[in-house]
């Protein structure tokens, strides 16, 4: 009877329980990955400049002018 429904003697359960931990393991990578380029993009957002300079060509004026980050030209 046992044959009829298992046909081999031998059952693989630890193949079940290794594509479970490959698939734990790869969100776990993920995750790391996710957490280190929010890392670095806060980084970069931290390098922008507070203030720039602006010129402009006009006839007759001075052509500089410093303008904040919160100001819009």
């Amino acid at each position: 009877m046992f044959l009829v429904i298992f046909p081999f003697t031998a059952v693989y359960f630890e193949t079940a329980a290794i594509i479970i931990t490959l698939i734990l393991v790869g969100k776990l990578l993920e995750t790391k990955t996710k957490e280190k380029a929010s890392n670095a993009v806060g980084k970069l957002l931290d390098l922008k400049p507070r203030t720039a300079r602006v010129l402009r060509l006009v006839i007759n004026e001075g052509n500089q002018k410093e303008v904040s980050k919160n100001n819009n030209i």
